[in-house]
């Protein structure tokens, strides 16, 4: 028998501003803290500023994706498997991966984090320094206060079945595509 889909209630919904780099980093720093990879990742070449549009978010971890072992960034990552997982749990939605820039907005909206909460950001990893390592930002409520870091995010790193993990949640058509 099919999982009954469900439908998943958002974190936030935010406007996405498209704003310049320097305003994102302002805009951060206005309620938290902003690390030097954080700096670093928002100013790799591959970091790309979205068009203004309303995104959702949502919170999954990979045990909630259906992992049973820890997974690697690439297979939380992987888009293919989002669209299945989405298309056999979720009635009208999908999850999608975040665009580069959402974890600013993130982190400026959720003022009031759980206290030693930390979310990884579903993106397409960037290149953070000039050995190639690459990394995604994470939202995370620390006892010295709110920050937005970057983190290694390997594509062979396992991660935690716990971890936190946010991911864009977006509207899906209920009718088949013709």
């Amino acid at each position: 028998m099919p999982a009954k889909k469900r439908v998943l209630k958002p974190l936030f919904s935010i406007t996405n501003m498209g704003l310049r780099i320097g305003d994102l980093e302002a805009m951060v720093k206005l309620g938290s803290s902003f690390s030097a990879w954080a700096r670093d990742l928002t100013e790799s070449n591959g970091f790309v500023i979205s068009k203004e549009e309303k995104v959702k978010f949502v919170v999954l971890t990979p045990r909630d994706l259906g992992f049973k072992e820890w997974p690697t960034t690439d297979e939380i990552l992987d888009t293919n498997r989002l669209k299945t997982w989405s298309l056999k749990r979720l009635k009208d939605q999908a999850i999608e991966l975040c665009a580069c820039d959402d974890a600013h907005y993130l982190r400026a909206h959720y003022a009031h984090q759980p206290h030693k909460e930390s979310l990884a950001v579903a993106m397409r990893p960037l290149v953070i320094n000039k050995k190639g390592d690459v990394a995604v930002f994470h939202i995370d409520h620390y006892p010295r206060g709110l920050w937005l870091y970057a983190r290694f995010a390997m594509p062979t790193s396992r991660h935690d079945l716990d971890d936190k993990w946010v991911f864009r949640l977006v509207k899906r058509s209920s009718k088949p595509s013709t």
